[in-house]
């Protein structure tokens, strides 16, 4: 006798209806928790594939990884500190602003402009003797990081140091950030005596921007601190097929596929399986290589943050992947689709992929994702893209099926995984290629409004509502949105009280929201940050040309969501 929710079938008659077979037996499956038996063997050979000295196998997604990746490196950073050196507040005067070139924009504590947080908040406390709070550790954190890195600064208690990713002027996008920006946000946060217990970065992007990992593990290194690394869509990274990649590597270079981060030397590699390797949704791994980060620090994280009751169909799937890519071949095909669809990009006159070629800026890129291609549609006809990436995504899907992983107002990415073949490839191909023709610009003499048009001439316009739109992420060549000026640690924003207020009132307040625009999804304010008004009017923007806001209580953003006054807000309701 044991609780079966399918027993007896007269009582969930649903089941029978599904596909597969869900009257799969748990017991002596092991448990995710505390692994001995097929599940510890499971991970021991998805270790061996990717490279890991220990990997887990997640339930809730990449999310989770990032959350238990943070929780461990802060609290293991009392393991790595000297002795009587992690507590000394008296011996740590309150740092002052950043060097030029350091981190971003106005922040506090760190990134300060005079007056730090213990003033407002009491999030910092003073420095001197007397037992009083220390200052909390800090983690150099990316600003296009996953929402999820936000949620694990408030399970850890640690301050944000932001760094900035490279901005390309072109389509308005964040690449990567550089190693020589980490080596002196690092050298600014011990020159303050603060405590850095990590960087988490990015890589590849959404957009298939590939980061030098191995010259930010070295910087990393170099100061005694680990790196994490969210590569949510790099999973397959280990298994491409050699000598071939993006076609944006110079022709004279040895042509080979971006090396995986954990090749590279990064501490904690975070992975979506679920998003490049045909795992199930949520299903996702995390993988650990060397000493920095305790490997029984993440276990009890998970331990902590993952579900007593994993899904059994969840892990199989985790298993299954690994098998998959392991055994070799499992990229081929798509890599080879994804070469004919970038050659057909190249025969196209307006639309183009972005490479090393193509984007307004590069330094922080080290190579690019070949199964993800990022088409810029900048140059087609605005009159009848009114909506551009967005009103092409739009167009793809309906009059040839073929549906975009992404769209902004520029660019319209494309994603190759396992499932991809050369036949997708064709199709694809010859649905950009006519895409290009038939909004080519109208100036352009071989692009009549006969040849881009309908049956009756007519030129063909996507998108007409959005045709006077507000600026968006992405709409013009100006760089993204810069970072707001920080009051408050995730934490104690997450933690106060707040209230709602009119957008236009809460200018000058302190968000108590997570506010990320989509696309491209990099937050333009996080809870604890000061509201601007330029902020307010990118995220207005981006719901007027269609994209959407997440965290937001009110979804038209007609009122906003504030820190309570005398918790460091000051609400103008």
């Amino acid at each position: 006798m044991h609780i079966d929710p399918l027993n007896p079938p007269a009582r969930v008659p649903w089941w029978r209806d599904l596909p597969v077979n869900l009257k799969l037996p748990t017991t002596r499956l092991d448990f995710l928790s505390s692994p001995s038996g097929v599940i510890r063997e499971a991970q021991e050979l998805a270790a061996e594939a990717f490279g890991a000295d220990h990997t887990w196998f997640l339930v809730n997604g990449c999310s989770v990884g990032i959350h238990a990746a943070v929780v461990a490196a802060t609290a293991g950073a009392a393991d790595r500190a000297p002795p009587g050196g992690h507590g000394a507040a008296a011996d740590h005067p309150r740092p002052g602003p950043a060097p030029a070139g350091v981190g971003v924009g106005v922040a506090r504590g760190l990134q300060s402009t005079p007056g730090g947080i213990g003033e407002e908040s009491g999030a910092l406390g003073e420095r001197g003797g007397g037992g009083g709070p220390r200052a909390p550790d800090v983690l150099l954190v990316a600003r296009n990081c996953h929402l999820s890195a936000f949620s694990a600064m408030v399970l850890a208690g640690c301050e944000p140091y932001w760094l900035q990713p490279e901005l390309d002027p072109r389509v308005g996008m964040a690449h990567c950030v550089t190693a020589s920006a980490i080596a002196a946000a690092l050298a600014a946060v011990a020159a303050a005596g603060r405590s850095a217990v990590g960087v988490l970065v990015v890589s590849p992007t959404y957009f298939g921007a590939v980061a030098d990992i191995a010259g930010i593990a070295a910087a990393c290194h170099a100061h005694g601190v680990p790196l994490l690394v969210d590569e949510a869509h790099g999973g397959h990274f280990a298994f491409l097929p050699p000598g071939v990649t993006a076609a944006s590597q110079a022709e004279e270079a040895a042509a080979q596929p971006p090396p995986s981060a954990l090749s590279c030397g990064a501490d904690v590699v975070i992975q979506s399986t679920h998003k490049v390797l045909g795992a199930m949704t949520q299903a996702a791994m995390l993988h650990v290589r060397g000493g920095r980060v305790s490997p029984s620090r993440i276990s009890r994280a998970l331990q902590t943050l993952q579900s007593s009751s994993p899904s059994y169909l969840l892990m199989a799937s985790l298993d299954a992947a690994r098998a998959q890519a392991a055994a070799g071949g499992a990229y081929d095909e798509p890599t080879a689709a994804a070469q004919v669809v970038r050659e057909a990009v190249t025969r196209c006159r307006f639309v183009q992929l972005l490479d090393d070629r193509t984007a307004g800026s590069r330094s922080s890129v080290h190579s690019w994702d070949p199964l993800r291609l990022t088409l810029l549609v900048d140059r087609l006809d605005p009159a009848g893209l009114p909506d551009g990436g967005f009103g092409a995504a739009e167009w793809l899907e309906r009059t040839h099926g073929l549906v975009p992983e992404l769209a902004t107002a520029k660019t319209v990415v494309l994603a190759l995984g396992p499932g991809s073949t050369l036949q997708h490839a064709r199709v694809a191909a010859a649905a950009v290629q006519e895409l290009d023709r038939r909004f080519a610009p109208a100036a352009d003499a071989s692009g009549s409004a006969a040849s881009r048009g309908g049956a009756d001439g007519e030129p063909e316009r996507v998108g007409d509502a959005a045709a006077a739109a507000p600026t968006s992420v992405g709409t013009t060549a100006a760089a993204p949105l810069e970072v707001a000026e920080v009051v408050m640690i995730p934490r104690d924003a997450f933690l106060a009280a707040s209230c709602s207020v009119p957008a236009d009132e809460a200018v000058g307040c302190i968000s108590a929201e997570l506010l990320c625009p989509y696309p491209p999804g990099v937050p333009a304010l996080f809870p604890g940050e000061r509201i601007t008004a330029a902020a307010l009017r990118l995220l207005r923007g981006t719901l007027a040309a269609g994209g959407a806001i997440t965290g937001a209580r009110d979804g038209s953003l007609a009122r906003l969501e504030v820190v309570v006054a005398g918790q460091g807000g000051r609400p103008r309701a």
